[in-house]
């Protein structure tokens, strides 16, 4: 007949394997029926939502406007006029690191040099001094240095007066930590200044390969090792990126270039620099037009972003990529066309890939500057 008791353990048994199962069944159909956004729910890991604005100076209809980028919307979401005419000319523009204010060097149709100080909030003109060329924004946002046939410095915070040097250089970049400034120029010069105390801290000159190249971009790595330069070797008639060890006064890589002059910029981590290769605009003639980037630590070049390829599908046509600028959570790098090509590429620096490219067919607009802010929200 069997014994009772291994007959009650058994029923016992698949009744405890039913509950199983129901209560399995139920959570699935729960978990499938459930709202997403219900508090009890578990939800995926989600990344931080990169949201910066770039701001590109453009001109269209005998007016200057700054269109407003925004990361993300990935698309423009604004545009301001400036009430600057084409009759001035417009030097360069940058956002100042915290990102409240734009600041626009200009000259006037008088001739009237300019740095016009634009409160982005209030969306009007705040203040202006009399002086104008190429704008550096400090890493930290505490000093603003001016580059024309002078170099001057400011205070980021009231725009006074700091320090002044008559040299004309034609490009400069802050220390990582604000400390110094370095400046180069045609004469194959590298001055390094001092920012606490206001003075000249050492000067140098770059010789290489028994020439004395001209120095038109410069970026320091952060603990000042290496300055990257971008340098024409005139025996050679060509432009080369070159890494340049300071303290053993040697030069590390030698990248060349096309004819012309880009842009060069280190990331807000300090981990790569990265340069665009647009060529010479204005007589045709093409560079690798890829947007580039080299491991500061390896001091090699890590990839490249085929610009022209990935609006044409031909690699050396189509887009001269020149200004770019970084947004400060190391998300994105945009990239506009050099000499008012009206074209913007958007690189996604975590994916290594574009994520939007806009072209004005129609050239109705023509670029000129791009800037992002370098301070983090």
């Amino acid at each position: 007949m069997g014994n009772p008791k291994t007959k009650e353990a058994l029923l016992i048994k698949l009744k405890l394997y039913r509950s199983i199962l129901v209560a399995a069944l139920g959570a699935l159909v729960f978990t499938l029926s459930c709202d997403r956004d219900c508090p009890v729910c578990p939800k995926p890991p989600t990344e931080p939502i990169s949201d910066y604005n770039f701001y590109i100076s453009y001109f269209n209809e005998g007016q200057y406007y700054v269109y407003i980028y925004n990361t993300k919307a990935l698309n423009i979401v604004d545009s301001i006029s400036l009430g600057i005419s084409l009759t001035s000319h417009l030097y360069d523009m940058k956002v100042t690191a915290d990102g409240s204010n734009l600041l626009i060097a200009y000259s006037d149709s008088l001739y009237q040099e300019i740095l016009a100080v634009y409160d982005l909030g209030n969306r009007d003109f705040i203040s202006s001094k009399a002086i104008a060329g190429q704008i550096e924004i400090s890493n930290t946002g505490a000093y603003i240095a001016i580059m024309n046939d002078s170099l001057t410095f400011f205070n980021a915070q009231n725009f006074d007066f700091l320090y002044s040097d008559h040299i004309a250089p034609l490009g400069g970049r802050f220390s990582y930590d604000d400390s110094r400034f370095y400046a180069v120029d045609s004469v194959n010069q590298i001055r390094i200044y001092d920012m606490t105390t206001r003075s000249m801290y050492d000067t140098m000159r770059y010789n290489a390969f028994l020439q004395n190249p001209e120095l038109h971009l410069c970026q320091p790595i952060p603990d000042e090792s290496r300055i990257y330069l971008w340098a024409y070797f005139p025996g050679w008639q060509e432009f080369v990126l070159v890494s340049y060890d300071i303290s053993r006064d040697s030069t590390g890589l030698f990248y060349p270039l096309g004819p012309g002059v880009g842009d060069l910029e280190l990331t807000p981590d300090g981990s790569t620099v990265i340069f665009t290769d647009p060529g010479d605009v204005a007589h045709d003639e093409f560079g690798s037009d890829n947007i580039s980037f080299i491991g500061v630590s390896s001091d090699r070049l890590l990839w490249s972003a085929p610009a022209g390829w990935a609006i044409t599908g031909w690699t050396r046509y189509g887009f001269h990529p020149g200004p770019l600028a970084i947004t400060p959570d190391n998300r994105y790098v945009m990239a506009i066309g050099q000499g008012g090509y009206p074209i913007y590429a958007l690189v996604d620096l975590q994916q290594r890939r574009f994520v939007d490219i806009n072209i004005d067919h129609f050239m109705k607009t023509a670029f000129e500057q791009i800037t992002c802010q370098k301070m983090s929200k």
